[in-house]
């Protein structure tokens, strides 16, 4: 008998000692939201279980990945006017009838897009916009491997973005050019994976 109360108290020693460190981490990333959406963003797979094989929407995942490329750089050069501009056009795309089309994991990236354009466009201050950045880019980077639209896409990662949760995103050229960071730490960053 008083080996079963040991063999209780030790394991609800370690229960709440486990409550206790989930309730630590949960109030530390209650912290900031873009730091849990980076961080959980971070971890995710850019590999598709899915393909695009339909021409107008390989079309309109070029034209989107060219407004993106350009919404990065305005983000690299701190520049709220080609952030805006290439914000509204990415919008414009991504709400298109037939992109919206895409069924199961595909649709689920192109929401994730959608939303991500969205706040970019709501939010016409750098900082804000690249707030987004990390999840738009992971979805994109998924989408531009399911549509194979032979073009050079290199996933890009910056470990110090977010408080050094790090972040991600998509370049058309093997250069880093930091979007988080600017001139400030233009050089920061690694090539992750290329197409």
């Amino acid at each position: 008998m008083r080996n079963l109360m040991i063999a209780f108290a030790l394991t609800f020693a370690v229960a709440c000692n486990n409550q206790t460190e989930t309730q630590e981490e949960t109030a530390h990333d209650d912290g900031s939201t873009h730091v849990m959406e980076a961080d959980t963003r971070t971890a995710m797979s850019t590999d598709p279980d899915f393909t695009i094989e339909s021409a107008a929407h390989q079309q309109l995942l070029r034209d989107f990945y060219t407004a993106y490329i350009n919404l990065k750089e305005g983000l690299v050069a701190a520049d709220n006017q080609r952030t805006d501009r290439a914000a509204k056009e990415m919008r414009t795309i991504i709400t298109d009838a037939s992109f919206n089309e895409l069924e199961g994991e595909a649709h689920d990236h192109i929401a994730q897009m959608g939303r991500d354009v969205i706040r970019m466009v709501e939010h016409s201050d750098v900082e804000e916009q690249r707030n987004y950045l990390n999840s738009l880019s992971t979805s994109l980077f998924t989408m531009l491997k399911a549509g194979d639209i032979q073009t050079e896409a290199y996933l890009q990662h910056c470990p110090m973005a977010f408080d050094n949760q790090g972040a991600y995103w998509v370049s058309d050229k093997e250069e880093i050019r930091n979007p988080y960071y600017g001139d400030r730490m233009l050089k920061c960053g690694s090539v992750r994976e290329t197409l």
